[in-house]
């Protein structure tokens, strides 16, 4: 059943309409605190972590910040990862379908919730008017649609393990919630790859439930699957279930000399001033450009599989680390204004080397500063692939 026509559809996660306006702060809650029973999925380890980074350039642009991800993010610690568990909730809990907030006995879900959407804690905003309807969802259901759902970085590394560690345990078993646009775009869009990326791991996509912007979902039997991600850190079995259950055959790609350059050209935000320079350094260097973002699903894996050596504009084109080989190398190129741990965090579990390389970030339109064009020396860019080639990429 579609349901736009009650009311306007959102399928990327956004706030709901007035949030802003409502008088009371959220008290969100973790799923095992609302939830009925709890099955463990992967248990709580302990985790000793090294540092990757093998060079950066932040003193040459933000000294400051360059000092806090060295020592805050870079370094190398421990970490004590949470359990990842398959939580029941209660029956009625309410799915709103263009947030993708989920509301239990009337407390929020925390999963399902932007730290910056400002929401009433007694449910009483419904995005679009009282007289929305209400799908009633009788089949045991996991939820997977959530904001962040349209970007490949949340998909990939947060959203889609998640699917795969439900079926690794319980096969078959469950329907997952997923945006109407999964069913109805085309291939060649992220939806598109969304898709092929289920079917992939061996799910029927007429096993899942569609989830329309203009209507509300009541369930019977709702399960949430617990973060796979604790202090920074994607739990190691997540990854290796994500490299194991493939079930389709991955394709053999085309990659002379293990190297690869994902140079964002296929996206408007976070472009490179100097694409033209720095592209015709790295084909000298033998990376093979790649536009991983309109590949099909499996395309990309086959060529992460194959590559020993990444130079990328940091951003969701690096998702595909999960299924790279161990100890390849990897450059990432962002402005000087972009924090971001989780990238580094995939490289970490592949035990990569890291050279983390920043230019200046020009002005721009764009509200969100890091989605502004940025530059990168060359100079400095010959020196840091140097560097990975001397450390044996």
């Amino acid at each position: 059943m579609l349901c736009s026509a009650f009311g306007k559809v959102m399928t990327m996660g956004d706030p709901p309409e007035g949030a802003e306006d409502t008088g009371k702060e959220p008290c969100p809650e973790e799923a095992e605190r609302l939830g009925v029973s709890a099955d463990a999925i992967l248990a709580s380890i302990t985790l000793a972590l090294p540092s990757i980074l093998i060079g950066d350039n932040w003193d040459e642009h933000n000294p400051g910040f360059g000092a806090h991800l060295r020592r805050d993010i870079y370094g190398a610690r421990t970490v004590q990862l949470d359990r990842i568990a398959l939580v029941r909730l209660p029956g009625g809990t309410l799915l709103y379908g263009g947030s993708f907030a989920v509301l239990v006995d009337g407390r929020w879900l925390r999963d399902q919730l932007h730290s910056s959407w400002r929401l009433t804690s007694d449910g009483s905003f419904d995005e679009g008017g009282n007289g929305r309807p209400v799908i009633d969802v009788a089949t045991e259901t996991v939820l997977v649609a959530r904001f962040g759902v349209a970007t490949w970085g949340h998909w990939l590394g947060e959203l889609l393990p998640r699917m795969v560690l439900a079926e690794r345990c319980f096969p078959d078993r469950f329907s997952y919630s997923l945006p109407r646009s999964v069913f109805t775009e085309p291939d060649g869009t992220i939806w598109g790859a969304i898709r092929q990326s289920i079917a992939a791991y061996g799910i029927a996509l007429d096993r899942c439930i569609p989830i329309d912007g203009g209507c509300n979902y009541r369930f019977r039997a709702a399960h949430a699957v617990t973060s796979v991600w604790s202090d920074r850190i994607m739990h190691p079995a997540a990854v290796l279930a994500m490299r194991e259950d493939i079930r389709l055959p991955v394709p053999t790609p085309e990659l002379p000399g293990g190297r690869m350059s994902l140079l964002r050209t296929e996206t408007p935000s976070r472009q490179i001033a100097n694409l033209a320079e720095l592209a015709e350094l790295l084909a000298e260097r033998g990376y093979n450009p790649v536009q991983i973002g309109r590949l099909p699903f499996l395309k990309q894996v086959g060529l992460f599989h194959a590559a020993t050596s990444v130079v990328s504009v940091l951003g969701s084109g690096l998702s595909g680390l999960l299924y790279s080989p161990e100890g390849l190398a990897v450059a990432s190129l962002a402005p000087d204004n972009f924090g971001d741990s989780f990238f580094y965090a995939l490289a970490q579990n592949r035990r990569a080397r890291y050279f983390d390389l920043r230019g200046p970030a020009l002005l721009g339109r764009e509200q969100i500063q890091h989605r502004n064009p940025f530059s990168i020396s060359l100079v400095t860019l010959t020196a840091a692939l140097d560097r990975l080639d001397a450390t044996g990429g």
